[in-house]
């Protein structure tokens, strides 16, 4: 379990990055999506790595 929970702190932390790069990206974009999403999908990466990061460090 602390292996998993361990990769998936890291993946965490790699979405938040990637995410935060998209929503100061370049809109409109050649793929179709909105900031809106963006937004969403970088506000769900943080509360994930949140949740995580709970787990291994607090847990």
């Amino acid at each position: 379990m602390e292996t998993y929970i361990t990769f998936m702190f890291w993946m965490g932390c790699l979405s938040v990055f990637i995410r935060s790069l998209w929503l100061h990206g370049e809109h409109p974009r050649i793929v179709k999506t909105s900031i809106g999403a963006d937004a969403f999908g970088f506000i769900a990466s943080i509360v994930l790595l949140a949740w995580v990061s709970y787990l291994k460090f607090w847990m």
